[in-house]
């Protein structure tokens, strides 16, 4: 991803929680999640992709949570931009 400010954010959808990519204002629908309140609380602001890439694992479970779902979201987010927007 070339721009580091480009914000992925969460919405309680009808089937679980939808994840959005926000692109110079523009949201991209990147995929819907079963609902899960941990990852609700921090991406319902939003979160800018440069964020995302400095968090690192620490002790507690929920930081590990964290962690594993910005690591999941980052491939996520690759694929998107390499398949469907560069087509």
């Amino acid at each position: 991803m070339k721009n580091p400010n480009t914000k992925i954010y969460a919405q309680n959808g009808n089937h679980g929680l939808d994840i959005y990519l926000d692109i110079s204002g523009i949201p991209h629908y990147l995929t819907t999640r079963r609902p899960n309140g941990v990852l609700y609380k921090w991406l319902k602001n939003g979160k800018t992709l440069s964020e995302l890439s400095r968090l690192r694992p620490h002790c507690s479970p929920i930081e590990q949570k964290k962690y594993h779902y910005v690591q999941h979201l980052i491939k996520l987010v690759n694929d998107y931009c390499k398949f469907e927007l560069a087509a």
